[in-house]
């Protein structure tokens, strides 16, 4: 094993143990958010074998967020047509419900998000290090493992770190590919990971495939052009298409990389002014210095992947990603064929129906247009550029309180994207540099189209955007302390990349987590309410929520453990009107009963008298 490789096996370890401190320090292994319970509550329908249950009545005491209860009945009309009368399940696509259900199955669900944590660093650290060099994939590993947004997502049970995962073990694939031996092979793993991150996040995995599906039609036409140039050898015009097809290529994605740039520095006002101005003029000094010297940047040492010359064998792979991306990604529409009888449904509308993606007054609560969706851009951006590494222009004073919620969306600004410019001009003659900077642009363009931003849990929308912008700013803190070299500085960019580690590491991401501590008022404290009026350990008990203003975060550990086959040790059973409680006692009759009225737990109903265990229904 290569040292390099090594180091970054113990960085993925460290990660996945700081994850794993998140996930019980922070969250306690518990869910915090809707998408959470929901995400959970399907898993466990998976790990019993199946993909939905019958909806248990009384239906109303049973209810969960973002979970739905389907009823050809219903007065709403979302719910006509579809067949799917009596089913319960998750409007989620089932792709990380079914990876979470093994690691429910063995209760160990808060441990599946840290596993993937530390895959995606070793993904990581082999894009970088095969793209670039060895130095960028170390660096890349150890921005990702202390990456504020990282932590946070992996210590939770969202379906994001899943999604990186998946999006960038697709990356690489695309990547060796492109390599030339084993290439079907390596078409059939990028397939079957890009399906993986439809089945989980069907736009998202939209957006990650859009560069490379471009990408990989320009490298088939090069194939067409070449393989014609080589039969039609010697006539000028196969030379003066060839010379037209390379001036296209290099000439596509500048162009459209300036209209990118020009729009972002014209639309998005926030960037704190003078590091942008000293980023310009540093990058205006390496390009004089570039051109005088005639020398090209050190990065990338490798030669860009020659262009093919043999169609059907660049082809050949590339059926087999599409392939196998249909086959994978088949998951979500099957998931909607069983549930609700429409393979292409998209079930958010079944809770809220202006749940979609796109722009008009049917979409979102009050219509989506261009100026929310450069607001939300604007807010998102400015979360995203200080949690991806934690830099920030100041610290935040006075730093987030535990419960304070999402301390992201307020403090000073973000500096997480400083070595992006120089690992765009650095790693200029790499095409792969390009590609990784459309897919991020790709990610957190297609956001655009929500009507929404991220609100919690920092910019999760951008999160799959994570790792290939980490790795461009790996290449540019490579690139700029070999440009240095010759002046003996290079040290010292390593040293000040530790010093922004560091603070990043300690100073930044203890607070920003801190923040999120019983977010929505969820946490452990409400399982030990409950237990403290058990009489018995082994006896499972039924909390029934008398009354009460209706919201589920009331009790949402109780919920988080309550199993959709109504087996668990802890049900909630919520009486939101204090009309279900016959129904309730009848149905549980071997359990205890523990009441939570008026913000507190009680072993009886209040205004009436303790109900001995032995009389209960």
């Amino acid at each position: 094993m290569r040292r390099s490789a090594l180091l970054a096996l113990v960085i993925g370890y460290l990660a996945l143990l700081g994850a794993l401190r998140v996930s019980e320090n922070v969250f306690e292994r518990l869910p915090h958010l809707e998408d959470e319970i929901a995400y959970l509550y399907q898993a466990r329908i998976f790990a019993g074998g199946q993909i939905y249950v019958e909806t248990p009545q009384p239906a109303r005491a049973f209810w969960q967020p973002f979970v739905i209860d389907c009823r050809e009945n219903d007065t709403r009309a979302r719910f006509q047509g579809l067949d799917c009368d009596g089913k319960r399940f998750s409007k989620y696509p089932p792709g990380w419900s079914l990876l979470l259900a093994p690691g429910t199955a063995a209760s160990l669900e808060w441990a599946v998000n840290p596993l993937l944590f530390l895959l995606t660093i070793l993904v990581t650290y082999r894009l970088g290090r095969e793209i670039y060099d060895e130095r960028v994939g170390i660096i890349a590993a150890l921005l990702l493992a202390i990456s504020p947004i990282a932590l946070l997502q992996s210590g939770s049970l969202m379906a994001h770190p899943a999604a990186l995962f998946f999006a960038t073990l697709f990356l690489y694939g695309m990547w060796r590919l492109e390599q030339g031996p084993r290439a079907i092979r390596w078409g059939v793993l990028a397939g079957m990971s890009l399906g993986m991150v439809i089945a989980i996040r069907p736009f998202t995995g939209t957006s990650v495939a859009a560069p490379l599906v471009a990408y990989s039609g320009l490298r088939l036409g090069a194939a067409l052009s070449n393989w014609a140039i080589a039969r039609m050898d010697g006539q000028r015009q196969w030379s003066l298409l060839s010379l037209g097809w390379r001036v296209a290529v290099l000439g596509i994605p500048i162009a459209a990389g300036t209209a990118v740039a020009y729009w972002v520095a014209s639309e998005i006002t926030f960037w704190p002014e003078w590091p942008v101005l000293a980023m310009g003029a540093a990058i205006g000094v390496l390009a004089l210095y570039t051109a005088l010297k005639k020398t090209s940047a050190p990065l990338p040492r490798r030669q860009n992947p020659r262009w093919p010359s043999r169609p059907w064998l660049t082809l050949a792979p590339l059926l087999a990603v599409a392939l196998f991306t249909l086959v994978i990604g088949a998951l979500w529409p099957a998931y909607n064929l069983v549930t609700v009888g429409e393979p292409f449904k998209n079930l958010y509308e079944l809770i809220w129906d202006y749940d979609k993606p796109g722009f008009g007054p049917e979409y979102g609560r009050s219509g989506h247009t261009w100026e929310k969706a450069r607001l939300n851009l604007g807010w998102d951006t400015h979360c995203y550029s200080r949690d991806l590494l934690g830099w920030v222009e100041q610290p935040d004073d006075p730093p987030p309180q535990p419960g304070r919620g999402n301390s992201c969306m307020r403090g000073s600004d973000g500096l997480s994207w400083l070595l992006l410019p120089l690992g765009l001009v650095l790693g200029w003659r790499r095409r792969w540099t390009y590609l990784l900077l459309l897919v991020a642009v790709a990610v957190i363009g297609g956001t655009l189209w929500f009507w929404i931003n991220a609100g919690v849990y920092s910019a999760r929308y951008y999160y799959e955007a994570s790792t290939v912008l980490i790795i461009l700013s790996a290449a540019g803190a490579v690139g700029l302390a070999d440009l240095l070299k010759p002046f003996g500085l290079h040290i010292g960019v390593y040293a000040l990349l530790g010093i922004l580690v560091s603070m990043s590491l300690l100073g930044y991401t203890p607070d920003r987590l801190e923040g999120l501590y019983r977010y929505n008022g969820i946490g452990r404290h409400q399982i030990e309410g409950v237990d403290h009026w058990r009489t018995d350990p082994e006896r499972p008990v039924v909390v029934v929520e008398y009354g009460g203003d209706g919201s589920w975060r009331n009790l949402g550990a109780i919920m988080a453990l309550t199993s959709p086959y109504l087996d668990s040790e802890y049900i909630l059973a919520r009486d939101p009107d204090r009309v279900l409680l016959p129904q309730i006692l009848a149905r549980f009759p071997d359990y205890q009963v523990v009441y939570y009225a008026d913000g507190q737990f009680m072993p009886a109903p209040p205004n009436t008298e303790r109900i001995e265990d032995d009389a209960v229904p």
